[in-house]
């Protein structure tokens, strides 16, 4: 099959790895194709076709490219240009990288956390409490009509986790829509090949990795602060590592060591030597540091994310706080470091579980299933 993968903007190589999925479908014997709004990057290892915004939402567009079926990464919206896509015949599976918590009525402390949690002083706090009361008085339908276009507009819709599905199917139930439900389906976030190669290391001791864009109010950095302070507190012993983008907002901290952007090749090495990745997130989809940490056999704490949930697995695999307060965090830690030390972490266990789950093959295998039943 001809097998399109959609992105409504421009393409760059970053966590949802386009060609790495193409390449997958093309080992299984199909003819993949990026089909994005123009190219940041050079060499692109797949076939890619340039579409302005106008082309999207135009049948004759789609029809030129004789394709059996999309694979569109729009987050379950980009009605117009799936409902062109199937005007002409094609199968679209419609991916959504959410924890399925859509809708200021039907999830609304997780609005919270989006949309007032971040505010810097009094006078952002009441700007921000005042749109989220219109977004639940007036707005909450404006603001869910999108998304519910889009899933009714695609054949299928793939989110990533079981959690995911059943609070969206929570989310079509509110909305009236029951009947969509049966279009949801559970494919996980596939992990770098990188992360799937050798032996996963031996416990490293007490060594906490963070990773983020620090500077981005999703991963609450204040909170971050606030745990990493707790935990040195209660165990001296501890060392951190953070990387990602503004990392050196943590260098005033003790015991951090500041790794900055790390490439994404080097990044197994540096899950290595971690026993577990800390996250101080407001909201998550199906995280992909988590995924990437337990391929290597190391394991998660976050607070209580349906995406975080997923890969801990009811303490199988990390622990998640009860709240997202530094107290609750921070002793989640701690439980976690004394589950390794009590020799309930088995790295390379952890690593047979999780890896041929979330592979590009495994994951591609599952798109084509959906695709062909």
């Amino acid at each position: 099959m001809r097998i399109g993968i959609f992105l409504p903007r421009r393409w760059r190589r970053f966590s949802l790895n386009m060609e790495e999925l193409g390449e997958s479908l093309r080992q299984l014997g199909h003819e993949p194709i990026l089909i994005c709004r123009g190219a940041d990057e050079e060499n692109c290892r797949i076939s890619l076709q340039v579409a302005a915004e106008a082309d999207e939402a135009t049948p004759a567009f789609w029809r030129a490219l004789d394709l059996h079926a999309v694979i569109a990464f729009a987050n379950m919206g980009a009605a117009a240009a799936v409902r062109a896509m199937r005007s002409v015949g094609i199968f679209v599976v419609s991916r959504g990288d959410t924890d399925g918590q859509m809708g200021v009525r039907v999830y609304p402390y997780a609005a919270w956390l989006r949309m007032v949690d971040p505010a810097r002083g009094p006078i952002d706090f009441l700007k921000r409490f005042r749109h989220l009361l219109n977004c639940w008085m007036f707005l909450h339908r404006q603001l869910d009509e999108p998304v519910l276009e889009g899933i009714g507009e695609a054949d299928v819709v793939v989110v990533e986790t079981t959690r995911a599905r059943q609070n969206l199917s929570r989310f079509l139930q509110f909305h009236r829509h029951p009947e969509w439900i049966s279009k949801l389906h559970v494919v996980p976030h596939p992990v770098a090949p990188t992360f799937e190669v050798g032996e996963p290391s031996p416990d490293p001791g007490p060594v906490i990795l963070c990773v983020g864009r620090w500077e981005d109010d999703q991963k609450n950095t204040p909170l971050m602060a606030r745990t990493l302070k707790r935990v040195m507190n209660a165990r001296p012993d501890v060392s951190v590592r953070i990387s990602g983008s503004s990392a050196g907002v943590f260098s005033g901290l003790r015991g951090v060591r500041i790794l900055g952007c790390i490439p994404n090749d080097e990044m197994p090495g540096i899950f290595d030597g971690s026993r577990c990745i800390l996250s101080s997130s407001r909201y998550e989809g199906h995280p992909i540091s988590g995924l990437e940490a337990v391929c290597r056999g190391r394991t998660v704490v976050a607070p209580p994310l349906p995406g975080f949930q997923d890969i801990a697995k009811d303490g199988r695999f990390g622990s998640i706080s009860e709240s997202h307060s530094s107290r609750a965090l921070s002793a989640a830690v701690l439980t976690e470091f004394q589950a390794w030390e009590n020799g309930l972490r088995d790295p390379e266990a952890i690593a047979d579980f999780w890896r041929p789950r979330v592979s590009h093959a495994t994951v591609a295998r599952s798109l084509i299933a959906l695709i062909s039943s």
